[in-house]
């Protein structure tokens, strides 16, 4: 996955389990290539201490142009497309194809 890592892009912990990625200057159909491929890796991904344990990811994805947005409003937007992955029953991946601009 270090590959898929460029220079420009975000990561950042928001807490607990939750992260986020900011993914500069890219575009919808890059970005959910993006996040399946992470999705794709989790879900293969197996931990085997005596207990076997496979980790499950829910990724949601938004669209943020270059209008001018606060981070609260991207967050939510992002935050409105992961309860969108995770409630039809988590481990997938949901986008909102769309960002709540300072106006609205």
């Amino acid at each position: 996955m270090d590959d898929q890592c460029r220079g420009a892009d975000l990561f950042a912990r928001l807490g607990g389990e939750e992260f986020a990625v900011l993914l500069a200057d890219t575009d919808n159909a890059a970005a959910r290539a993006w996040a399946d491929l992470v999705h794709s890796v989790v879900a293969n991904t197996w931990f085997d201490d005596g207990n076997a344990l496979k980790l499950m990811v829910s990724i949601g994805l938004a669209e943020v142009d270059k209008v001018q947005l606060t981070p609260d409003s991207i967050t939510k937007t992002a935050d409105s497309a992961l309860y969108d992955a995770k409630r039809p029953g988590r481990n997938r991946v949901a986008a909102v194809l769309r960002a709540l601009r300072d106006s609205e």
